[in-house]
């Protein structure tokens, strides 16, 4: 009995232990005296694909870090993700702890929470009724020193850092890193230049001329650290420390940009990732050298979000049309700009876009593309169409992607005309998603526009190559709109010979036998119900329980490094990528139109209703055979 209880006291002994060191090891840093912490979205773009990751800024040792978030609930997270603004939301709790390099909120849902939420003058009173129990509170955007509405404009002075540990380096020397951002010493395609081009000279990337800087340059002596097996946090935490020790804490104050290059050999490798709306950007080795890398970053920066398409494990970057997609180990390309909503947000077209609401106005115009906006002199033109769903806090963006210029290496949906959905509450915008691709006579619709049970469609008329600028006549309409009594501006003028661009009523033998190369990420949310006027030429079955009128194409293989699409994703000549919007020639959800469908499917149900009677007879007879087999086995006993 002794030597029973002993072991008792012994066994509980160790699990005691066990529960105290598991506890201390989870605890292994400090409760933190304070009781908010700014909030910022960490967007990390890896080989693996995206990460968006919400990081809180606080002051430990006296130097300020930036560590994850962790402890809140994913219903907080689902609820409130939309309003957190990065680098201008406060987080208020009544208790913080560091937890192994994160942020431990420990009472997210707990009664000492006091929460304030302000909210822009748009919001319905009882939407702000609904959120005063958020735990977030907007704030100003600190000491940064432009606001969120002027970070895509003026000049934004910059500094790199390059560091040298004991046994690594950035890949480049500091002649050669100045060269490949600023375009120093005569590399002609920077993020300097780019910016600059895209922007038409309305946001001007400088180098850094402070004291200590060469050329943009901050020369950062790690050499009391090793990359090899160091996380690339710590070198990077040690490489802002230097720069603060020069400059001071708060580096926003300072800096507009300022753009970290990690050397090669650190622990959990990257490409880069960026704060939004921030000062701060990170690169991984030759990476920092990558035209389409630093734009994207420094995208991130000025606000923007990333660019999607389709719902596959690379969608959130599968839009090419523009530098908010994948990004390429290049130093000199690819030369684009943004896409449309990227463009609207930015605000560097802005003399040239138009917004309408097409429940109520049809609008007709004329796009062109980006690279023509700087030679533009008819003001009929216009470059970015705006379709605004405020009851769905969703709008959608129409330009004409035009191959030229400054947009001369656009990878998705070259002229042609793209519709951009993207999602915003309070003005934050979430990642945008390319809808479709239109080529001339194709069209796009989308079902209860704006939750009106109303469908608007966008039509492409024809576009027009004959001269300079291309353009594309487009038409945005609806049942019940009307032609808006003040247009933007002169009636466009269709040119002669255009009915010969125009697709007959039967798919032509031409169209049949050239498909678009517009990958298409998402099948069709229903099957077509109507039969094509003529059978496919494809002398490969299909999965279609009905002739298509355009043949299934496979995936012609890209040149890009995106990551390459499922077998699943083979293009078809009718572009759908949304989830609202079809492409020309879909039926609207739910059609059953034609009088030969309606007698398949009463066959069917005819065949189902019969089938369902004897299989019912034959139920009943083996319950009736089995109750004589059970009272023959209990009679037995």
């Amino acid at each position: 009995m002794r030597a029973f209880i002993a072991l008792l006291i012994f066994y509980f002994s160790v699990n005691i232990v066990k529960g105290q060191d598991k506890h201390l090891r989870r605890r292994n840093a400090l409760i933190l005296p304070i009781k908010q912490c700014k909030l910022f979205w960490r967007y990390e773009d890896t080989a693996e694909g995206d990460g968006r990751m919400l990081e809180g800024e606080v002051k430990i040792d006296g130097r300020l870090r930036r560590y994850p978030i962790i402890g809140l609930s994913e219903q907080w997270l689902d609820k409130n993700i939309l309003y957190i603004i990065s680098g201008e939301t406060i987080l208020v709790s009544s208790k913080f702890e560091a937890v192994d390099n994160t942020i431990l909120v420990q009472d997210s849902w707990g009664p000492n929470l006091q929460t304030t939420t302000y909210l822009s003058n748009n919001h319905a009173a009882e939407e702000q009724e609904e959120h005063q129990t958020n735990l977030f509170q907007r704030v100003s955007s600190g000491t940064n020193r432009r606001g969120p509405t002027t970070r895509s404009m003026g000049q934004r002075e910059t500094v790199v850092l390059h560091i040298r540990t004991a046994d690594s380096q950035t890949p480049f020397s500091l002649q050669k890193l100045s060269d490949v951002v600023f375009g120093t010493h005569g590399d002609v395609e920077t993020v300097k230049s780019r910016m600059d081009a895209c922007s038409y000279g309305q946001l001007n990337i400088v180098p850094s001329s402070k004291a200590g800087i060469q050329d943009g340059v901050f020369p950062v002596d790690l050499t009391s650290m090793v990359a090899e097996g160091t996380d690339r946090d710590v070198i990077r935490d040690a490489a802002l420390d230097k720069l603060r020790d020069e400059y001071g804490e708060d580096l926003g104050a300072e800096f507009d940009h300022v753009m970290v290059c990690i050397p090669n050999g650190v622990k959990n490798p990257f490409i880069a990732y960026a704060w939004g709306s921030d000062f701060l950007s990170v690169y991984h080795g030759e990476w920092c050298g990558s035209l389409s890398a630093q734009v994207h970053e420094i995208g991130h920066n000025i606000g923007l979000t990333h660019s999607g398409k389709g719902t596959c494990k690379y969608c959130s970057y599968a839009d090419q049309s523009g530098m908010m997609g994948f990004t390429y180990n290049e130093d000199n390309g690819p030369k684009m700009c943004f896409n449309a909503a990227k463009s609207w947000q930015l605000g560097w077209y802005s003399d040239r876009s138009t917004e309408v609401y097409p429940l109520k106005y049809q609008w007709d115009g004329q796009l062109v593309g980006i690279a023509d906006y700087g030679e533009l002199d008819d003001t009929k033109y216009r470059v970015l169409l705006k379709l605004e769903a405020p009851n769905e806090d969703i709008a959608y963006y129409v330009s004409f992607n035009r191959k030229l210029g400054v947009n001369q290496e656009t990878k998705d949906g070259a002229d042609q005309v793209l519709v951009i959905s993207q999602t915003s509450k309070d003005n934050v915008p979430q990642t945008s998603y390319l809808e479709a691709s239109l080529e001339s006579g194709k069209r796009f619709r989308i079902y209860n526009f704006d939750k009106s049970g109303v469908t608007v469609t966008i039509k492409v008329n024809f576009i027009w190559k004959a001269g300079s600028p291309w353009y594309a006549d487009v038409t945005v309409t609806s049942p019940n709109a009307i032609v808006d009594p003040q247009p933007t501006g002169s009636p466009s003028m269709q040119p002669t010979g255009i009915p010969s661009l125009s697709p007959s009523i039967s798919p032509s033998l031409t169209a049949s036998l050239s498909p678009t190369k517009l990958a298409s990420f998402n099948p069709t949310d229903y099957p077509t119900t109507l039969k094509s006027s003529q059978p496919s030429l494809s002398n490969s079955p299909t999965n279609s329980m009905h002739p298509s009128s355009n043949p299934t194409w496979t995936m012609e293989p890209s040149a890009s490094p995106a990551p390459v699409a499922p077998a699943s994703m083979a293009p078809s000549t009718l572009t759908q990528t949304g989830s609202k919007g079809l492409s020309d020639n879909s039926p609207p959800p739910n059609a059953f139109n034609s009088s030969t469908g309606k007698m398949v499917l009463a066959s069917c149900l005819s065949v189902f209703a019969a089938a369902m009677i004897v299989t019912a007879f034959y139920l009943a007879r083996d319950k009736g055979v089995l109750n004589q087999k059970s009272r023959g086995v209990r009679s037995r006993h």
